[in-house]
């Protein structure tokens, strides 16, 4: 028998938000993202030229990226 749980949860990961709609969904869709204890926020983006420098230099694991149509569709 382990004494030790194995966990594989994944939490804080950091993100930053391309967000191309800025609608109401939008903002919806970024609220849920910030109260959820699996993400940490660490910046908006405001254009895609800014995409790249938030991954190479590690300031964020992933961006999520809203679609300027996503309220739309």
């Amino acid at each position: 028998m382990f004494g030790y749980a194995v966990n594989f949860d994944v939490k804080n990961i950091k993100i930053a938000i391309y967000d191309q709609d800025k609608s109401e969904l939008s903002r919806d869709f970024i609220n849920s993202l910030k109260s959820s204890e699996y993400f940490n926020i660490v910046g908006f983006i405001s254009k895609y030229d800014d995409v790249n420098k938030y991954l190479d230099q590690k300031i964020a694991r992933c961006i999520v990226v809203i679609p300027s149509d996503l309220s739309t569709k």
